[in-house]
């Protein structure tokens, strides 16, 4: 998985970064103006595209991992436990009550 993710992370990121710089450059004319309306709403954009940048690179990935991970070892623990996906429903998101007949008691 690891290298799943750095070789999306190569890929992915040229197409990201040329958007983003894009956008950016379009929008270096209304940050000239000086208006005090446009430029600081432009100011507001580019600082979001930056953001969303550096999210994107760093912490998209980081929670793709502890996500994954988190997700095999709670999969690995209900298997262990031979629970069926419609306990788990139910148990959830009805807050444990039984509303269906073939609910194990065990």
């Amino acid at each position: 998985m690891d290298t799943a993710i750095e070789e999306a992370g190569e890929t992915h990121f040229i197409p990201i970064f040329l958007t983003t710089m894009t956008a950016i450059s379009g929008m270096i004319p209304l940050i000239m103006e000086h208006s005090p309306l446009y430029s600081a709403l432009t100011l507001g954009i580019v600082g979001g595209l930056i953001s969303s940048l550096i999210l994107t690179r760093i912490v998209t990935p980081v929670m793709y991992k502890l996500l994954a991970t988190s997700v095999y070892f709670f999969r690995k623990s209900v298997r262990s436990k031979n629970i069926d996906f419609i306990d788990l429903y139910f148990y959830f998101f009805w807050e444990n009550r039984v509303y269906y007949p073939t609910h194990r008691n065990n």
